[in-house]
């Protein structure tokens, strides 16, 4: 066999082979084309860019983003018990509506209702919430069921207010416990919003909100007290990458916004208790300021 001639082939071979693949490729690269893909690349990072400047040119950030977020958090759903008429009934003395109580049920028929003298009653037949709302807030009887009048000459401050609900709550052998509480003054009183904790995350859904008059005296109960199910978990964005997510306001014409926090929180979503950030301060706007609170989805499903 003459391996000389064998070689010059399979050299010749490959030369034509390699040849053929350049012509193919660039058959396929239409002229401008490669240039126009760099171009439309440059172009999907000016924009990233550019979106992540506005937000930061919207917002004045009061929190560093350095703390430990975790790699991952439970997914809960709520247990739901179905309560029945007659731990319902027990509670109308409880809860002191008054006299002449009478029973109703609402249009959905989804609540036991008691009416008194004195107030209502509402008690969820499928879930333990309760809430009970009474009719006159200027009241003297000191040994009323539920709400023991205190002195008028003595209107409560905001830390005063809120230790005067947290007893009114535990007053009623109510399970009861809270991380963290809101307290804001109304023109009759105080409006206190209690928030517990789930895997040592803030819950910001199914709260205990109480509303006070100024002496203290309790004119509504809106009680939750759920248990969760844990049905998953899912990876969680940091919060940075959170931030970025946020909307992009008005800077131009002078609409920013201070956030004063940035926290992880569980919110109830889609029948779900799944994580959220919680960015919250204020937003000015014509000189004026008011409450900042937005939430971004922070599940990260890759």
């Amino acid at each position: 066999m003459d391996y000389k001639k064998l070689n010059t082939y399979l050299g010749l071979g490959l030369i034509l082979t390699s040849v053929a693949m350049i012509i193919f490729a660039f058959s396929l690269l239409r002229p401008g084309s490669l240039g126009a893909y760099i171009l439309k690349t440059q172009q999907f990072i000016s924009e990233a860019d550019r979106h992540r400047n506005s937000v930061e040119s919207s917002y004045t950030v009061n929190f560093e983003f350095t703390e430990n977020t975790p790699a991952n958090v439970p997914l809960f759903i709520p247990i739901y018990e179905p309560i029945s008429f007659t731990y319902a009934a027990s509670l109308v003395e409880v809860f002191g509506i008054g006299d002449e109580v009478y029973i109703c049920e609402d249009g959905d028929a989804a609540w036991f209702v008691f009416r008194g003298t004195a107030g209502e009653l509402h008690v969820n037949k499928f879930y333990n919430r309760i809430f009970a709302i009474w009719s006159d807030s200027h009241f003297t009887d000191v040994n009323h069921a539920t709400r023991s009048a205190v002195r008028r000459d003595e209107p409560l401050n905001e830390s005063a207010a809120t230790a005067a609900a947290v007893n009114h709550i535990i007053g009623k052998n109510l399970p009861f416990e809270y991380a963290e509480s809101f307290v804001s003054t109304v023109d009759d009183g105080f409006h206190i919003v209690f928030y517990s904790k789930r895997e040592g995350i803030l819950n910001r859904d199914h709260t205990v909100r109480v509303s006070l008059d100024i002496y203290g005296n309790l004119l509504y109960l809106d009680y939750y007290h759920l248990e969760y199910e844990r049905i998953a978990s899912v990876g969680i964005i940091s919060k940075r990458d959170a931030f970025y997510r946020l909307p992009v306001l008005d800077y131009e014409n002078n609409v920013q916004a201070t956030l004063r926090r940035g926290v992880l929180v569980y919110k109830f979503v889609d029948s779900i208790l799944q994580p959220m950030y919680l960015f919250e301060g204020y937003i000015y706007e014509n000189g004026e300021a008011h409450p900042f609170a937005y939430y971004v989805p922070a599940s990260d499903f890759n």
